[in-house]
């Protein structure tokens, strides 16, 4: 079976506190992926030539914009879909 779709959990921080969801600790003190271990990921989602679709989950990704961006922006060698899980309350990609 090959998957189309990989998840990518961006960060634990989130700035909402809803009561369903296990990563809604309403403050910044989880972890964040890095550049460096972006990088790791992105090369093997690169690599791993099934893959249709990248979604960005958390935690709330959108509290790094600049790290969607360079998700999005990432050479994968073929056009990709994107998917962001968000709260909704930060939007903000230029």
């Amino acid at each position: 079976m090959e998957y189309n779709h990989i998840a990518i959990l961006l960060t634990e921080n989130c700035n909402a506190h809803c009561k369903m969801c296990c990563d809604s600790r309403g403050e910044v003190c989880g972890h964040t992926l890095t550049i460096e271990e972006l990088d790791i990921i992105l090369k093997q989602i690169k690599e791993y030539l099934f893959a249709e679709t990248v979604g960005l989950t958390g935690g709330e990704p959108m509290l790094y914009p600049a790290l969607c961006e360079y998700i999005i922006n990432y050479d994968y060698g073929r056009k990709m879909k994107f998917t962001i899980k968000t709260n909704g309350t930060i939007f903000k990609l230029s």
